[in-house]
């Protein structure tokens, strides 16, 4: 069982001894595609102008909103069936690397998330970075993506008769800590 690892990314605002908190929730998903036996990015690199858009007049793919497909919920990949090929990358193992991750998804396609390049490459260089990405797990079964899913999703899920506003709601203990910190700044600032 996968836990989504969760971020808190908190921004603190001054104003003459009022603190004031914003805390911001980032979750980071598994992503899922569909591949082959071999790789999750199938096909020779010139088929790739499918996903990234035409080359430039340097033979390269320039950095745009296009790219690969992946989706959050495997049922969702396009022509999946019982039998095939599925891949799973956890969108953060893409920070640090060439690749940034778009939320893309509406009410037509729910879940779709794009893979783009962040500086321009030739389609060889983008093929072989795409399937050398660390995070790649696979090929694993339908069924075992599935699995991996519905076991993220209940991660996420609030817990029956939680308080607070559910996924925005800070943690017991982090508020405790804030609340806390804030406390001894007050203290400090009066002496």
């Amino acid at each position: 069982m996968r836990m989504s690892m969760l971020f808190f990314i908190a921004f603190a605002t001054g104003m003459t001894s009022v603190y004031s908190f914003r805390v911001t929730m980032v979750a980071l998903d598994l992503l899922y595609r569909k591949g082959n036996a071999a790789k999750p990015v199938t096909g020779v690199a010139a088929a790739l102008a499918k996903h990234f858009g035409a080359l430039d007049k340097d033979g390269k793919f320039a950095p745009s909103t296009a790219g690969l497909s992946t989706n959050k919920n495997p049922k969702s990949l396009p022509g999946v069936s019982d039998k095939a090929k599925v891949y799973e990358i956890d969108s953060d193992t893409l920070a640090g690397t060439s690749f940034r991750v778009i939320e893309d998804g509406g009410k037509s396609n729910p879940g779709h998330v794009t893979i783009a390049i962040k500086e321009a490459m030739d389609p060889e260089t983008l093929l072989e970075k795409l399937n050398a990405l660390p995070g790649w797990k696979g090929p694993i079964t339908l069924a075992d993506a599935l699995k991996a899913y519905n076991a993220e999703q209940q991660a996420k899920a609030p817990a029956a008769g939680t308080k607070g506003k559910g996924k925005r709601s800070m943690p017991l203990r982090g508020r405790e800590k804030m609340m806390r910190a804030m406390a001894e700044k007050r203290a400090i600032s009066l002496d």
